[in-house]
């Protein structure tokens, strides 16, 4: 018997959520690579979301 609570697949999506979040926090007092590395982590938990896709084109550092 599984113990009742959030599955992982909640679990994963409330991390997200939080983790896009704390990127868009960082973005506004201005700490570009605190957005980056939250942006990042969210994209590993699910790298099928185009909004975190959108959100590391805001803060990816253009090569010229």
């Amino acid at each position: 018997m599984k113990p009742s609570g959030p599955t992982e697949s909640t679990a994963n999506k409330q991390t997200f959520q939080a983790l896009m979040a704390r990127g868009q926090a960082a973005l506004s007092e201005g700490d570009r690579g605190a957005a980056h590395d939250y942006w990042r982590a969210a994209a590993m938990l699910n790298p099928t979301a185009e909004s975190v896709w959108a959100a590391l084109l805001d803060v990816v550092d253009d090569p010229e």
